[in-house]
């Protein structure tokens, strides 16, 4: 996906940190929070210059990328429905 800004005025430390605790795969906290999996990756990270959440996905196809959101956002149903919203646009 390209960058999908998300509207969030809430603790962005707190939400990165609940994506961090639940995403699974190979988690990386440089920049925000980056999950690798086998068939793809999900990144999320505080916007520095708006009250927004900046997240990016990739998969080996269009179904492993929905997978990935799923799996990724699990925890963080704020920011779940708004990118299933955008990537069905």
């Amino acid at each position: 996906t390209p960058d999908l800004r998300i509207p969030f005025r809430g603790d962005a430390s707190a939400v990165l940190e609940r994506i961090a605790a639940g995403c699974g795969g190979q988690i990386s906290r440089i920049d925000g929070v980056r999950a690798d999996y086998d068939d793809g990756w999900a990144l999320a990270r505080a916007s520095i210059t708006e009250p927004a959440m900046t997240l990016r996905f990739e998969g080996r196809d269009r179904e492993c990328m929905k997978t990935i959101v799923e799996r990724f956002l699990a925890g963080v149903p704020e920011l779940l429905a708004p990118v299933k919203e955008k990537i069905h646009e």
